[in-house]
């Protein structure tokens, strides 16, 4: 009882302390955007609110980890472990509390991400649709910028290396195409590029084109 009271006490600090830090880091990313003035702060809230469960199942595995590396090295300096044995309690009785609570947290978090955390991400994707209306941007401003993938309708597979959302900007744009086979067949790579959203036209500089043909 012990051990699994300092486990669950040192568990819920660390979950808390990196929810706070991962929402903040959202924020702070698109502190442009949630501050924009057609976006109420209700919808920014909900927003959040339902980020929570999905980032609760990818911090948690971090949490247990840290926790249990905290209380055996907490209890290791007190000497606690040391009268333990003296008290004639293995090794194998000492973590065993643990390995069963670890078992039954992995069936409650997978459950947890079955029934509440795909729900409450798919929410949080509807949300990001009604953010995007509001502020008129396209939906990539509330994702990672930097080594950017994108497969168009017919196969041709898009990357930038990073690419500015508010003006349209790329950096090492790169443009792959397949023939029917499945086989790379061109490929333009340049230094730079712009994108026009509006007009749906590209335009990049310094390029240089590769046909699979035996032609560069």
């Amino acid at each position: 009882k012990y051990l699994i009271f300092q486990f669950l006490k040192v568990l819920c600090g660390s979950l808390v302390f990196m929810l706070g830090l991962y929402l903040i880091t959202i924020y702070i990313d698109n502190l442009k955007y949630f501050t924009h003035p057609n976006v109420p702060a209700s919808l920014i809230m909900n927003y959040i609110i339902n980020l929570i469960p999905e980032i609760l199942t990818q911090v948690l595995p971090a949490a247990a980890l840290f926790s249990t590396s905290y209380i055996f090295g907490n209890m290791n300096s007190s000497n606690e472990i040391i009268a333990i044995y003296n008290g004639r309690i293995g090794f194998t009785r000492l973590i065993s509390p643990l390995i069963i609570l670890g078992m039954l947290m992995a069936i409650i978090s997978f459950l947890f991400f079955e029934f509440v955390s795909t729900e409450s991400s798919s929410k949080a994707f509807e949300m990001r649709n009604s953010i995007r209306k509001l502020t008129g941007k396209s939906l990539s401003y509330l994702y990672s910028n930097s080594k950017c993938f994108l497969k168009g309708q017919d196969g041709t597979i898009y990357y930038v290396e990073f690419l500015n959302s508010d003006d349209g900007a790329m950096t090492g744009p790169v443009i792959f195409q397949f023939d029917t086979n499945g086989d790379l067949s061109f490929q333009m790579s340049a230094a730079s590029g712009t994108y026009d959203e509006k007009q749906k036209i590209g335009n990049f500089a310094n390029v240089h084109i590769i046909h699979f043909d035996g032609k560069e």
